[in-house]
């Protein structure tokens, strides 16, 4: 037996079929394999089906349509699928209330178990808060609140290596914020002779540090002689402002080594402080010694006059205000047949959820008006006209047949 390839003309009927088998599954739920699946993990659904010829090469295709509008905007997929099939048009953007945004939100879900923890997020935390969901070994469902702010920095990899854990907890805690990076111990002495003296524990952050100066944290992290967590932003794209959080919740005031300041300053000046801080290997949760009002302002009014085409950037902005947020909300989730697709769903509505309250808008749909969050709305568009623009291009496909 040979194989060859062959080129197959594009037929608009096989694009046509893909996405109406898609939309069948709107208001049910289908096992597939050892999995339930609904409308709001379609995704899965999609990868799931088998296909062979050109109808294989358009499924691909879509699922990285699907994947990317799910990446810039949980929900949004589902709108991309129901854009491409419908006649629709954008009425209005407008503001709802939050019971509005939840009651719209849970029309997504399919899974009672999804609907039922659902319902009581918005009662126990709101629409701001940072919310973060996860399997747990449990024999229920439970829904745990947490007072404090996150930050997302990252401990240096080094540091947590040497000292062999990432995960630390300090009753309270001096903040350093350095805008840019030390070179050398020596440049350091200064703060190091101080928090050995005073016994200060210490949370330090900057864009990077030499290998020496993580060396000598970790050698004396473990004498109990410093103690001293080097963390670092600005690796990652989710953590490019963080030394601006930090400083926002901690009172901490910049060291700014590119204008010039040096480390030859009144520390206690330049500090900040919190306190009940839990420390993990890319995060910080810390109760505030003072509101960081103006910085969410400031972010409020950036996620408003946010481009349509930065996704990302709003996502990341969406982030940063949940963790300025003083509360979190643990959602541990018990083991169950049906845990996957309750957790997707989760996934889900939480940010749609966070987006409907910010700005929603009516669309109507062939006939119908729906409301929406308007940040999925500008995800399914965006990601709609590039697909059929995409799909039109396409002359034929090369498939691989046996001989």
């Amino acid at each position: 037996m040979s194989v060859h390839r062959v080129f197959v003309q594009e037929n608009k009927d096989t694009f046509r079929n893909l996405i109406k088998e898609c939309l069948e599954i709107e208001n049910t739920q289908e096992i597939v394999g050892d999995d339930l699946i609904s409308w709001v993990n379609i995704l899965h659904y999609v990868i799931s089906k088998k296909y062979e010829g050109p109808s294989e090469c358009l499924k691909n295709i879509l699922i990285n349509y699907l994947y990317s509008a799910r990446k810039a905007a949980p929900g949004s997929e589902q709108w991309f699928l129901k854009f491409l099939a419908s006649d629709y048009e954008l009425k209005k953007v407008l503001r709802v209330s939050s019971a509005l945004a939840a009651t719209t939100t849970q029309k997504m879900l399919k899974n009672k178990r999804s609907k039922n923890i659902f319902k009581n997020i918005p009662t126990v935390l709101g629409a701001t808060g940072k919310i973060i969901v996860s399997r747990e070994k449990s024999k229920e469902d439970i829904l745990k609140v947490s007072s404090g702010c996150s930050v997302s920095i990252n401990i240096d990899p080094r540091f947590s290596s040497q000292i062999k854990t990432s995960d630390i907890t300090l009753s309270a805690a001096k903040v350093l914020v350095i805008e840019g990076a030390p070179f050398s111990v020596s440049e350091l002495n200064k703060l190091l002779t101080y928090c050995y003296d005073n016994k200060t524990k210490l949370i330090m952050l900057a864009r990077s540090y030499p290998e020496e100066v993580i060396t000598t944290l970790s050698v004396n992290w473990q004498k109990n002689k410093l103690n001293i967590v080097p963390f670092i932003y600005g690796d990652e794209l989710s953590n490019l402002n963080s030394h601006a959080d930090l400083a926002a919740i901690s009172g901490a005031i910049p060291i700014s080594t590119m204008l010039g300041d040096t480390f030859n300053v009144d520390f206690e000046e330049k500090f900040g402080n919190l306190t009940n801080v839990e420390i993990k290997k890319n995060s910080l949760l810390a109760t505030q010694s003072q509101s960081p009002t103006r910085l969410i302002k400031s972010l409020n009014q950036k996620i408003k006059d946010i481009n349509p085409e930065e996704q990302d950037t709003a996502n990341i902005l969406y982030d940063r205000l949940a963790g300025l947020s003083s509360d979190s909300l643990n959602v541990y989730l018990k083991e169950s047949y049906d845990t996957n697709i309750v957790k997707d769903e989760l996934d889900v509505a939480i940010p749609y959820y966070g987006y409907m309250c910010y700005s929603a808008c009516e669309v109507s749909v062939d006939g119908k008006t729906e409301l929406i969050p308007y940040q999925v709305y500008k995800t399914a568009e965006k990601f709609k006209s590039s697909f059929i623009t995409q799909i039109n291009s396409i002359g034929g496909y090369l498939v691989t047949k046996n001989k």
